[in-house]
């Protein structure tokens, strides 16, 4: 018992809503516990690659997040009282009805219970590394006396790189009931690997420039300074889940990148699915076990009965391969967006921006997740429609 509270009444007092229940629940409760370590450096690379022209940071962080929760309930108990024990018997003719009061103060309730509530406790871990290089080509001047000048040479480089795990301790194996256990898993949100370069590139035309350096100032005023810039990123895909119960084998299903389709993203004779009262478990592979459970050696005596005598024994079936796994993901990010422009400085404090932008440049497909469910004919099938469709010009 976690906490009392008042036996939980029904059929014999009416509270101030009408309801013929007095007593009940002690509440509920909620605890979070939130712990967040991380630690970053940063280096400024000296010469011969420039002065100060590359900043390299490097660093790492690790979480961890739990989370409790619960309803007490009716710790104790609840009791149900009506009429039954004090009416009239029904094999003489005496009268009356009887009375619910007469029967509480008997002690003899009509029935009652006694519930078991299931409570959450969460955790996630995660961890991850990343390193970021800041780069310029040249020498950068600035003047922190209301004056900036900044000079670069055309190219520029940021490029990302980071590392991570998440793990989640969030749902029990099987029915609380049977443990609970825990399952300690890959979280929905993992992605380990994640690289991000932002290039930035002055085109070479215009006056002063490499190309056309001697141009008029008109037409230096529409045709230089622009500039080009890209974001590329490529991301793991989510983790799979494989949430319908069935037999597995225990081994190693997943596909290399070659052989993997849309129409087999993983190797599905690894799972079989549990029978139902009309499947031939003699169709069933040896491994899975089926043909020793009780009730296999069942015979149908006519075609209106059940095929096998083992489709009701997975009822309380506790579950102990788990829901993810981190070589069977969903199709990855790989998206490359391009854009030019070029700033307009009609005044002072007048600027007009002209510019293009190409996302997902060379329209690589990002697909959903497969169906996991072996009892389904798209079993391992991901549905070939695209997550992101078009490449919009701005």
């Amino acid at each position: 018992m976690e906490k009392f509270s008042f036996p939980r009444i029904t059929g014999l007092f009416v509270d101030t809503a009408g309801n013929g229940i007095v007593g009940g629940s002690a509440g509920d409760y909620f605890n979070s516990t939130y712990h967040n370590w991380n630690a970053n450096m940063t280096h400024v690379v000296a010469a011969p690659i420039g002065d100060g022209s590359m900043t390299l940071q490097y660093g790492g962080e690790f979480r961890l997040l739990q989370e409790a929760d619960g309803n007490y309930g009716n710790q104790s108990g609840q009791f149900d009282f009506n009429a039954n024990w004090s009416r009239r018997r029904y094999n003489t003719g005496e009268t009356g009805s009887g009375s619910a009061l007469a029967s509480f103060l008997l002690g003899m309730p009509s029935g009652g219970n006694f519930p078991r509530t299931a409570n959450r406790f969460s955790t996630q871990y995660y961890y991850g590394f990343f390193f970021q290089d800041n780069w310029r080509a040249t020498k950068r001047l600035t003047v922190n006396l209301g004056l900036r000048w900044d000079y670069q040479r055309p190219f520029s480089l940021l490029a990302a790189y980071t590392f991570s795990k998440l793990f989640e301790d969030t749902s029990f194996w099987g029915p609380e009931i049977s443990g609970p256990i825990p399952e300690h898993k890959l979280g929905g949100e993992d992605r380990p690997h994640k690289l991000s370069l932002a290039p930035i590139y002055e085109l070479p035309f215009g006056r002063h420039k490499k190309f056309f350096s001697k141009m008029p100032k008109l037409a230096d005023a529409i045709m230089g300074g622009w500039q080009l810039t890209g974001q590329f990123v490529i991301q793991s895909g989510a983790p799979v889940v494989f949430g319908t119960d069935s037999f597995y084998d225990g081994k190693d299903f997943h596909l290399s990148r070659g052989d993997r389709t849309l129409t087999r993203w993983f190797d599905t004779s690894h799972f079989v699915k549990f029978p139902n009262a009309n499947d031939d478990i003699s169709l069933y592979p040896a491994w899975t076990g089926v043909q020793n459970l009780p009730g296999a050696n069942y015979k149908p005596s006519g075609p209106s009965d059940p095929r096998n005598g083992v489709y009701a024994d997975f009822g309380n079936y506790v579950r102990r391969y788990p829901t993810r796994w981190a070589n069977v993901r969903a199709s990855r990010v790989n998206v490359l967006n391009l854009g030019i422009y070029k700033n307009f400085r009609l005044r002072e404090d007048w600027k007009i921006q002209v510019r293009g932008e190409a996302f997902n440049a060379f329209n690589h497909p990002r697909f959903g997740l497969p169906n996991t469910d072996p009892a389904s004919a798209n079993f391992g099938v991901v549905d070939p429609s695209q997550l992101n469709l078009g490449v919009p010009f701005i």
